[in-house]
C-alpha cells in the first residue's frame, strides 16, 4: 500500500502502521426526524426526489397532451359545435380537465399498485428470473414521508389544473396536429424549467 510505504518513509513504525490499518471502523447512517429514526441515507432522499420529479413531468406531460389531442379532434370533427350549442365553455373545459385527469390519476393508481405487487412478489420473481434471493429479500420501497407525499400530490393537481388549460388553449389556436406540437413546445419549456429546478 502506498500509505503503508510513505508512513515507513518518515520513520513510523511497520507495526503501528499494521495496527493501524488492521482497524476498521464501519458507521451505519440513519436519519433522524422527530425523534424517529430510519435507515434512509442522503443518497436514497436523493433518488426518491428524483423519482418522484419525473413521474410528476411525464404525467403532467402527457396529460396535457392527452387534452391537446381530444380539443384538436373535437375541433376537426367539427363536434365541439355541437358541444357548444348545449354547453358554457367554461363547462366544456372543466368536463375536459376532469375526464382526462381522473384517467391520469388513475393510470397512476396502477403505476402504485403493480409497483407494490412486484416489490410483494419480489422473492418468486427473483428465483423464477435465477438471480440472487438473498438480495431481492432486502429490497424494499423507500420509506416517504407523508408531508413529502402531500407536496408531492399539491404539485400534481396543480399541473393537473394548469397544464392542461394551456395545452387546450394550445389545441384550439392549431388547426393541425403538426402546429399544434409546434405551439405546444412553450408549455413544455414550462414544464422542463419546473424539472430542471430540482437540481437546485
Amino acid at each position: 500500500m502506498v500509505e503503508k510505504a510513505r508512513l515507513e518513509g518518515k520513520g513510523v513504525n511497520p507495526a503501528v502502521v499494521d495496527w493501524a490499518q488492521a482497524l476498521r471502523v464501519t458507521l451505519d447512517q440513519k436519519k433522524c426526524q422527530r425523534g424517529a429514526c430510519t435507515k434512509e441515507s442522503a443518497g436514497e432522499s436523493f433518488i426518491l426526489a428524483y423519482v418522484m420529479a419525473i413521474l410528476l413531468f411525464m404525467a403532467i406531460l402527457l396529460y396535457g397532451v392527452n387534452v391537446m389531442s381530444s380539443v384538436l379532434e373535437e375541433k376537426k370533427d367539427r363536434i365541439v359545435e355541437v358541444l357548444v350549442s348545449s354547453l358554457r365553455p367554461f363547462q366544456l373545459m372543466l368536463g375536459k380537465v376532469i375526464g382526462a385527469g381522473a384517467v391520469s390519476f388513475f393510470q397512476f393508481v396502477i403505476w402504485g399498485v403493480s409497483a407494490r405487487l412486484l416489490i410483494s412478489l419480489r422473492v418468486p420473481i427473483a428465483r423464477a428470473l435465477g438471480a440472487d434471493t438473498a438480495s431481492a429479500q432486502t429490497m424494499a420501497l423507500p420509506h416517504v414521508p407523508f408531508a413529502t407525499l402531500t407536496v408531492f400530490m399539491a404539485f400534481l393537481l396543480g399541473g393537473f389544473f394548469f397544464t392542461p388549460r394551456c395545452s387546450a388553449a394550445v389545441g384550439a389556436m392549431s388547426s393541425n396536429e403538426q402546429e399544434a406540437r409546434q405551439a405546444q413546445q412553450p408549455v413544455t419549456y414550462l414544464l422542463m424549467i419546473a424539472y430542471l429546478s430540482i437540481i437546485a
